[in-house]
């Protein structure tokens, strides 16, 4: 008999502890969530700030940023470090819009907006609003056929998704999925 509570005890304390680490190491999975993915920037889209479900993150580990406020078809960008001196010094900015395709977004850009100068000044700066249909001289602006035009002019009531490369210290890739008016 004795041996049996002894074997049913140690039982027990096995069980207890795996689900106490299962609980654990839940928990540390859905902080870890919350902080994977998370930009040092903070993008914006005339005016609105892209976000996203925090609840999703924590959860899966994944969710995109939105804006759920529909944009103009010329919209203004503008990002911001997080933190002061955060990014580091910053070498090149590419911007790429691209339409979706049901669920996905197009593989090839409607647009691709980049630097013409090498030079790093050449790059977006962080707390600058720029108008996406008219750039100051040193960036190019592409459309999806390959020709140079003056600035994007998007479809209205339509789904993009802006993908913002920024080369730094900390670089970082944002992926902003946003509707038209």
């Amino acid at each position: 008999m004795l041996r049996k509570i002894a074997l049913f005890t140690s039982f027990a304390v096995t069980i207890a502890t795996l689900v106490g680490c299962s609980a654990a190491s839940t928990g540390l999975s859905v902080f870890r969530n919350t902080k994977s993915n998370k930009l040092d920037t903070v993008v914006y889209l005339d005016g609105f700030a892209a976000k996203r479900n925090e609840l999703k993150q924590a959860a899966t580990g994944s969710s995109s940023y939105k804006i759920k406020e529909p944009v103009s078809t010329s919209p203004s960008f503008k990002y911001e470090a997080r933190k002061e001196g955060g990014l580091g010094r910053i070498s090149s900015t590419t911007i790429s819009i691209h339409k979706m395709m049901g669920k996905n977004p197009s593989d090839q850009a409607e647009y691709t907006i980049y630097s013409t100068t090498q030079d790093v000044s050449g790059a977006l700066q962080p707390g600058t609003n720029y108008n996406l249909t008219s750039l100051p001289g040193n960036y190019k602006v592409m459309n999806w056929q390959r020709q140079q035009v003056p600035g994007i002019s998007l479809q209205p009531g339509t789904e993009y998704m802006l993908q913002f490369v920024l080369t730094a210290d900390n670089s970082e890739t944002a992926q902003i999925y946003f509707t038209t008016k």
